[in-house]
């Protein structure tokens, strides 16, 4: 499977994870929900088993692919850039990202947060597979080496 399809699919993954979960946090039947607590586990281990998928493809992805996008002689340089740029978005995500305040069973401040967290991954996911190219398997680099 092509490294960026399957980054891409990961990031789309994701964001389904974060809508749904989002969608319980702000369903009015939410009440209902936490009480069926058999049904509760089931869908805390679902979900736990799809978040380690996903992770399992994003975050090695995340270090593999731009060693491949840039040239030999600038890839320390460029992937330096890339992981400051990766520091520097969650350094202003935690700055800018309002805190979670979860007071009893009012959990709507953090379902529309991972709405809008789903909303972004799927743009991500979008952009990823429109724009990242697919280097895996090019014959230009097995002519080189």
């Amino acid at each position: 499977m092509p490294r960026t399809l399957l980054l891409g699919l990961s990031f789309l993954g994701l964001a389904l994870y974060l809508l749904i979960t989002s969608c319980i946090l702000l369903s009015p039947l939410r009440e209902d929900f936490y009480k069926l607590s058999t049904l509760r586990v089931s869908l805390d281990i679902v979900c736990q088993i799809v978040l380690n998928i996903v992770y399992t493809g994003i975050n090695p992805l995340i270090f593999i692919i731009p060693s491949e996008i840039f040239p030999i002689r600038y890839r320390g340089t460029c992937y330096g850039i890339t992981a400051a740029f990766g520091a520097f978005g969650l350094a202003v995500g935690e700055v800018f990202w309002p805190s979670i305040n979860v007071v009893g069973s009012d959990t709507s401040q953090l379902g529309v947060q991972l709405l809008f967290l789903s909303i972004l991954f799927g743009l991500v996911s979008v952009l990823v597979l429109k724009w990242l190219p697919e280097l895996q398997g090019r014959q230009s680099m097995k002519k080189k080496l």
